[in-house]
């Protein structure tokens, strides 16, 4: 599945994303607009979680804003990362995303 939106995630406060079947899904939010210069085109809530079966790529040229989740295992190609809270950054093996 692909959502392709100007502002994802800004005001909210928990997402999940998880596939009902449990069979292996993918969410690609792209986001086309945004400025390194400017405030975020993405926010990730704090509340947000990505269920084992879930693979999540998130694209935007501009500002990610990277609200602390204890783990969040996403594949992003950001222009550039602002990050509050416990974030770590690690490698994380995901399956690429093709949109549905």
């Amino acid at each position: 599945m692909q959502i392709s939106t100007r502002r994802w995630g800004v005001g909210l406060t928990a997402v999940a994303v998880e596939s009902a079947d449990r069979e292996r899904r993918g969410l690609r939010l792209l986001v086309p607009s945004g400025e390194c210069s400017s405030s975020a085109t993405v926010a990730v809530p704090k509340e947000m979680r990505v269920g084992d079966e879930a693979d999540v790529q998130i694209v935007t040229p501009g500002r990610m804003q990277f609200n602390g989740p204890p783990e969040l295992r996403t594949q992003l190609d950001v222009g550039c990362l602002s990050a509050s809270g416990a974030v770590s950054v690690g490698r994380a093996a995901t399956t690429p995303v093709t949109p549905a």
